[in-house]
């Protein structure tokens, strides 16, 4: 780890001392971040594992605003730009933070299927998910919602290392929304949360 990034998180160490960070915001850059999307993160317990997060991220090409907070569970909210990196390398970015208890951070999409309600529709949602081995763990929050959590798996073996990277927020929307033969035509919800102010 280099040494500002280091003398970093021991300042955050001692800074969480004093009180939680509730929130955490990147600076802006200048990059052409035209996408928003909110990343559920687990295994955040402190204000250093939001710089970690954030700061992971925030290296990536790319990349605009990063803003993490807490409601319920932790998330980050991140603006970037889909020409220049994908949400699955948002997503390792997150997996590849320095887990600073031990467990790694374990990023996720919440998304929601209302058509998953009906059978006809359930065997063919499940069957796409088999695309995205490796790289998707979806996780059946409520059957007649159509509620999903969307687990980023940890990370590649090295003969599919490029796995994460390449997977596209897109790829995901194509697939459910558009009409076939592209798609299966549902309708698709993604989760997001607002900034904390």
């Amino acid at each position: 780890m280099h040494f500002r990034h280091l003398t970093y998180l021991l300042l955050m160490l001692l800074l969480s001392g004093a009180g939680a960070l509730v929130a955490q915001q990147s600076p802006v850059r200048e990059a052409k971040a035209t996408s928003k999307v909110t990343l559920y993160v687990s295994g955040v317990e402190c204000p250093s594992c939001v710089y970690a997060v954030t700061y992971s991220i925030g290296q990536l090409k790319g990349i605009g605003e990063v803003t993490a907070g807490q409601i319920v569970e932790n998330y980050v909210n991140v603006q970037y730009d889909p020409k220049e990196v994908t949400v699955g390398k948002i997503a390792q970015a997150v997996l590849t933070a320095p887990a600073l208890h031990g467990t790694p951070y374990q990023p996720a999409l919440k998304i929601q299927i209302p058509a998953y309600a009906q059978p006809e529709n359930r065997a063919r949602i499940d069957a796409l998910w088999k695309r995205w081995k490796g790289v998707l763990e979806p996780d059946l929050i409520d059957q007649e919602t159509g509620e999903f959590v969307l687990y980023f798996s940890t990370l590649p073996t090295p003969e599919n290392s490029n796995a994460h990277s390449a997977w596209t927020l897109d790829e995901l929307k194509q697939a459910l929304s558009a009409p076939a033969p592209q798609g299966l035509g549902l309708a698709l919800n993604l989760m997001e949360e607002k900034n904390p102010e």
